[in-house]
């Protein structure tokens, strides 16, 4: 039999805690167990259980008595666990997937993508990555706390579980016997009338230390003592004195029962799961008990129930947190189906917890369904904005948010078309939102302008990929008209992001060589960026060119964005002028000078980028006229700025005179 250990945050009713169950490659266990376990208790009071032996063998019946009862399967993934046998892929991770627990995969290792992601390893299971080096990124620490909290039970949510039960009863029995403990509970549960009854029992611990000093107040709390019958309540144990005597359930748990017995009238059920010798178990007083092959099991069972006085409760919040209780094991067996049923019966009668809890048991039930996934969060955003609307709560809103930016990312990613319909929804809560004045009222709205901006931007370009040319240009034309009218309204982030949208639908249109429509749309990011940059500009009062705009004051860094829109307007409408020669000269003009203004700016690579084109361009249009000499002193310019990219220096060459002055000499000559 495997030896499990439990590791905690701290050492208080470890049987009521969360369970996470630990497992990984033999050799990986020294270098990530500890890790892991600091990284989760961060967060989460959980129960953390595993082998220390991560080569020993967990017989079946250990499987689904120890390992089905916990809520999360953690497995730190490395070279060695996906290319060598070992029990945590070959056994563990199969078992969680056809019980439906949710996996966890840490990678602890760069460059083993490929390896993860076949079939017969990870698939397309999300992984999270501890050391990322992609500061955009929202942080590991982060993205564990919340997959732990939608995966494990909070305690405040443990609480309205154990509320919700109608009655308690205690199950003792001999730990040999945990096989058919969780038999007998199934049983119980089986029968309708006992779906709302919890069972008080404990598991993995040594009996004695987890709650010798509180049993009598747990007997107290239970309307009803069940005894498990086997040969293995009859045998004695050797205590620490090598004397023999009672095993627990006989020489405590039974006496109290007995007692609370003459004290409340308590009853007590025993129940035979194994043959037993009668005349030993009546030299201990047990004569009266059932068996659950006899035809009169189930009708003592309701008989007893029903002096319990136990009524029926078939509101959807009980059903969800019931439907909670068999899914993640507390104080009943796991029951997937079971739990999952009444989540769903929960949510079908518009349940938000249950509409929600369903999206992550979508999520985390594999193969993944994204249908279904999207589905779920489709109802959930309706009845959200149908409770917001209702209500105007702070917690309401924010429920909704994280429902709607979630089903606008599951769309971006996977339903291109019906994300715009998503979006369109956000804008109708946006005005919602404006024209009941709940922006003064509720912060968190910011999270949603910004939330959805940044969605946009990210993912914009996938219209043009996956649409093709003509269903990409209908594409962002309704976006971009829906997206103005959302953002030219809203703080000064989403204008940016409304700049950067423009940005990347004219490098697009320039893609396919749509120089005129390319102009319509760079004039548009154009005459935005003027506007703004005179709103935000400011006096530098020192030289921030070394630096990035992470370190610069916020006023500054958001002149210099508006400085670099400025710019890249100017170079799209260059760009695309092919026919119009005063029009690329005039713009390449402005480039020049905006890019002299940038000089002491904490400016981006792309914006150097940005400058050496433009250098690029001049240099083609002096050689086309035969300004050789010229020509390739913009040339030159160009090749110092991007000579000085790659070794991360920003270099912007001095204004030259006679560069400026022939440009305009040219566009005053230009017809």
């Amino acid at each position: 039999m495997a030896v499990f250990k439990v590791e905690t945050k701290n050492k208080v009713d470890i049987d009521k805690k969360p369970r996470v169950y630990f497992t990984c490659h033999p050799e990986d266990f020294e270098k990530y167990f500890k890790k892991v376990c600091d990284d989760i208790f961060k967060t989460h009071d959980c129960a953390i259980y595993y082998t220390e032996d991560m080569t020993e063998v967990i017989a079946k019946e250990e499987r689904e008595t120890d390992l089905g009862r916990n809520n999360l399967f953690v497995i730190p993934v490395t070279f060695k666990l996906l290319t060598t046998p070992n029990r945590a892929m070959d056994e563990d991770f199969p078992y969680a997937l056809k019980e439906h627990i949710p996996v966890l995969p840490i990678m602890m290792e760069p460059g083993i993508d490929e390896l993860y992601s076949k079939p017969d390893k990870f698939g397309e299971m999300q992984y999270l990555n501890p050391y990322s080096t992609d500061l955009t990124e929202i942080s590991y620490e982060e993205k564990l706390k919340k997959y732990l909290e939608s995966v494990l039970i909070s305690d405040e949510l443990a609480k309205r579980v154990r509320a919700a039960f109608a009655a308690y009863i205690f199950l003792s029995y001999r730990k040999k016997d945990r096989k058919y403990a969780n038999e007998l509970m199934r049983l119980i549960h089986s029968i309708p009338e006992c779906r709302d009854i919890a069972i008080w029992f404990d598991e993995f611990l040594t009996p004695g230390e987890s709650f010798k000093e509180n049993i009598e107040k747990i007997m107290d709390d239970c309307k009803l003592f069940t005894l498990l019958v086997t040969p293995q309540l009859l045998e004695k144990v050797i205590d620490e004195n090598g004397k023999e005597r009672d095993n627990y359930v006989i020489s405590t748990e039974l006496p109290l029962a007995r007692k609370k017995k003459e004290e409340k009238g308590t009853d007590i059920f025993a129940v035979e799961m194994e043959k037993t010798d009668r005349e030993a178990l009546s030299a201990i007083s047990i004569d009266d008990y059932t068996n659950p092959e006899n035809a009169d099991f189930r009708a003592r069972l309701l008989k007893t129930i029903s002096c319990m006085a136990i009524t029926t409760n078939n509101t959807p919040e009980h059903n969800f947190l019931i439907g909670l209780a068999y899914l993640k094991g507390v104080d009943v067996e796991v029951d997937h189906d079971k739990g999952r049923k009444l989540i769903v019966d929960s949510a079908k009668s518009e349940w938000l917890e249950a509409i929600r809890k369903m999206v992550v048991i979508c999520k985390t039930t594999y193969p993944v369904d994204k249908d279904e996934i999207s589905e779920w969060l489709n109802i959930a955003v309706l009845v959200a904005e149908k409770e917001f609307r209702k209500t105007r709560d702070n917690c309401a809103f924010q429920t909704l948010l994280e429902d709607v930016v979630e089903l606008f990312d599951l769309q971006m990613h996977h339903k291109v078309q019906n994300a715009k319909e998503v979006f369109v929804r956000i804008v109708q809560l946006d005005s919602f939102l404006i024209e009941n004045g709940l922006y003064q009222e509720h912060g968190a709205t910011q999270k949603l302008r910004a939330a959805c901006a940044n969605l946009f931007r990210h993912r914009a370009k996938k219209f043009n990929i996956l649409g093709g040319r003509e269903d990409g240009y209908r594409d962002w034309e309704e976006w971009l008209i829906v997206y103005e009218e959302f953002c030219l309204r809203n703080p000064d982030m989403a204008k940016g992001e409304l700049a950067f949208a423009y940005q990347n639908y004219t490098e697009i249109l320039e893609e396919e060589k749509a120089f005129e429509a390319s102009i319509i749309v760079a004039n548009k990011l154009l005459q935005l960026s003027l506007k703004e940059k005179e709103k935000f500009k400011v006096q530098l009062r020192e030289d921030y060119s070394s630096k990035s705009y992470f370190d610069v004051p916020k006023d500054v860094g958001t002149y210099t964005f508006w400085l670099e829109m400025t710019l890249s307007g100017y170079l799209h409408i260059a760009i695309a002028s092919k026919e119009n020669q005063k029009q690329r000269l005039i713009s390449i003009k402005n480039l020049l000078l905006l890019a002299e203004n940038l000089r002491r700016h904490a400016i981006t690579y792309t914006t150097c980028g940005n400058i050496a084109h433009c250098y690029n361009l001049l240099g083609r249009t002096l050689e086309k006229i035969g300004k050789n000499n010229l020509s390739q002193k913009a040339n030159e310019y160009a090749d110092l700025i991007e000579a000085g990219m790659p070794m991360r220096r920003k270099i912007i060459p001095k204004y030259d005179e006679e560069l400026h002055a022939v440009i305009d000499i040219l566009i005053k000559d230009a017809i």
